[in-house]
């Protein structure tokens, strides 16, 4: 593919295993040109309440929650499928990126970032 492009996978790697969450990476690589990007989210090791919540009612509508990640993972998985990461936020940072001018207007209904889940803003590398 020659045009650059972007693709987002939010909300599908808690559902996959390592292994098949690297080898759509692979996939994906083969199609896209370099400077492509790709945007998705994944829950990290260390989960929190929201996260347990989130696997139980996973679990109640029949799916299961396959894998968690560290940093350190997802940075060797994008790096083998030839991507760098270019933006990754935690659920403060994406909180104060996106949500800081709404809360400071609707102090009684703030909004914020799930916890125990990251989003990840990578880039196809050059060879």
């Amino acid at each position: 593919m020659s045009r650059l492009t972007f693709c987002s996978m939010l909300g599908i790697s808690y559902y996959l295993t390592k292994n098949e969450f690297c080898s759509i990476l692979g996939a994906l690589s083969t199609q896209l040109c370099d400077g492509s990007s790709l945007v998705f989210d994944y829950p990290v090791i260390c989960g929190s309440k929201e996260t347990d919540i989130n696997e139980q009612l996973a679990k109640g509508a029949d799916e299961e929650m396959k894998s968690k990640y560290s940093y350190d993972e997802i940075e060797t998985a994008l790096s083998a499928a030839g991507f760098l990461i270019y933006e990754h936020l935690d659920a403060s940072e994406l909180t104060k990126n996106f949500f800081t001018s709404y809360n400071a207007v609707n102090p009684q209904h703030k909004l914020h970032a799930p916890e125990g889940v990251c989003c990840c803003l990578a880039v196809k590398k050059g060879l």
